[in-house]
């Protein structure tokens, strides 16, 4: 049980930090859209929501 626990916990992880690191790809790379002002708010609010 304890077993099976662990590695479920250790999938979830994974699969957290690629979801991660997708989201940041997604800012880094995706083109701007909306204003200038969202924009530029947007990454740092995302990087708040996400750490």
């Amino acid at each position: 049980m304890c077993g099976a626990a662990a590695d479920a916990t250790r999938r979830v992880g994974q699969n957290s930090s690629q979801y991660k690191r997708h989201l940041l790809q997604q800012i880094i790379f995706a083109k701007p859209i909306g204003s200038p002002q969202r924009v530029n708010q947007a990454p740092a609010t995302i990087a708040r929501s996400i750490s």
